[in-house]
């Protein structure tokens, strides 16, 4: 894996696999659904090389129909496997979210940890 430092190390908010989609300039696909996320940072797939602390902006869809903008930093990469659903796997750290985003987003990470059998 190549990182700054273990993705697990520096998490600050639990990640949660949420119906949350994304689609960015940097990556020439469509909308993607994001593998988990957290009110700091979501984890994706991409067949698209990124480097760690590279810039890129973000959309995040959310299941109500509505959509945030935000800025992110690559907090780490990984190459996968052959034969994986992407080459790489990536943690994304949302380093700017507009007011009232990180509230939509807690609302729909509330709603998905809900439906868990354990909460």
């Amino acid at each position: 894996m190549t990182q700054a430092a273990s993705p697990l190390d520096k998490r600050r908010f639990p990640r949660i696999k949420a119906p949350i989609y994304y689609k960015s300039p940097r990556f020439r696909h469509a909308r993607q659904q994001v593998l988990d996320a957290s009110l700091g940072g979501v984890r994706i797939y991409s067949d698209t090389p990124l480097k760690v602390e590279e810039r890129l902006d973000l959309e995040l869809f959310l299941p109500d129909r509505s959509t945030v903008r935000c800025g992110a930093r690559v907090a780490w990469i990984a190459l996968m496997p052959a034969g994986s659903p992407a080459k790489y796997d990536i943690g994304l750290e949302l380093v700017s979210v507009p007011p009232g985003g990180v509230q939509r987003m807690a609302k729909v990470l509330d709603d998905a940890t809900a439906d868990l059998p354990f909460a």
